[in-house]
């Protein structure tokens, strides 16, 4: 079963999301800060992180970095939440624009984007051995 951890303050909207989530079959985790966010990165393996890009103490460009030290393959399992406009946020953090979603947003533009993520991404080969816990040597 896939697994998506939720990072958002705003506990509505992190529900909604989370059964946006529920709707693929997936396991859902919701936390509200950065750290707890890394420290669930650290005990668990998530297909997708979909994160507040304004968290009260680090962007989540700094927590997807972090979570990049945990295991590589998180550069490309993060999704960004923003009610900034996509060209100011993605210029100051260098993250492609298609891994933003600006707040409010369309629960059919959730689903597609979550399809891509969780309805066709496979496993790797690092991942399918895995037991549930990030590798310590990542295979990136």
């Amino acid at each position: 079963m896939k697994r998506v951890l939720v990072v958002e303050d705003d506990l509505e909207l992190a529900e909604l999301i989370g059964m946006v989530v529920a709707e693929f079959e997936a396991t859902v985790d919701i936390v509200d800060t950065a750290e707890t966010a890394l420290e669930r990165l650290s005990n668990s393996v998530y297909d997708l992180v979909i994160t507040d890009y304004h968290l009260s103490t680090v962007t989540g460009a700094q927590l997807m970095h972090s979570a990049v030290q945990l295991d590589c393959n998180y550069g490309n399992r993060f999704i960004f939440l923003t009610g900034e406009t996509l060209a100011r946020v993605a210029s100051r953090s260098g993250i492609a624009l298609d891994k933003f979603l600006v707040k409010p947003f369309r629960l059919e533009v959730l689903r597609r984007v979550l399809s891509g993520f969780l309805e066709t991404r496979q496993p790797g080969p690092e991942e399918a051995s895995s037991s549930g816990s990030p590798s310590n040597t990542p295979a990136c």
